[in-house]
């Protein structure tokens, strides 16, 4: 099994809908789209007490593309 690197970012805000998660602007879209690419994937979770962004990836992946470079 390949080990995962999860990066956790909350605030303490009043939090997103989900209309507003998943029919941004582009911004969101992009951020997806960009953790995608390096082999990721990027989840919101967001409640009337805040939001959180969790970008998920794997070790493996990382070690080879820094090799890469």
């Amino acid at each position: 099994t390949d080990t995962l690197v999860l990066i956790n970012l909350h605030d303490n805000g009043v939090g997103m809908s989900a209309h507003q998660i998943n029919f941004s602007e582009k911004g969101i879209d992009n951020m997806k789209i960009r953790a995608r690419k390096i082999g990721g994937t990027l989840e919101f979770f967001s409640t009337s007490k805040g939001t959180r962004v969790t970008l998920t990836l794997s070790a493996t992946h990382i070690l080879n593309s820094s090799r890469k470079h």
